[in-house]
């Protein structure tokens, strides 16, 4: 399992928060999850977990999304991404999942989350 955690809060200020700030903030790990996806690896489809990394972020609460999935943080760091739609595809199409998902998917997408964020 791995944890994705922006800004912390305290419980109390939490609690506090105007609901526009919940609601743009949930908008926000909505869009973060949908965009990351893409980026994931995914197990060759002979292999039981076949796509089910991808699939597994939620949202533990606001501004913190986890990867259920058991290998999540090895694969974050160690993944080569040379399976199909991988960074170094050795067959099959080159596309974008591999290693640090998370941090290749801000930095690919930024503009667009911040138009999330800012509505």
């Amino acid at each position: 399992m791995i944890r994705f955690k922006g800004m912390q809060l305290s419980g109390a200020l939490d609690a506090g928060l105007p609901e526009v700030f919940k609601s743009k903030q949930r908008r926000l790990d909505e869009a973060v999850i949908r965009t990351m996806a893409p980026y994931v690896p995914v197990a060759e489809e002979k292999y039981r977990n076949h796509g089910r990394m991808s699939r597994s972020h939620v949202i533990e609460r606001p501004g913190v999304i986890i990867n259920t999935e058991p290998r999540a943080r090895r694969e974050y760091y160690t993944n080569a991404g040379h399976g199909n739609g991988g960074l170094h595809a050795v067959r099959g199409t080159v596309g974008v999942r591999g290693r640090l998902w998370f941090e290749r998917m801000k930095a690919d997408h930024k503009r667009e989350l911040r138009e999330v964020a800012e509505k």
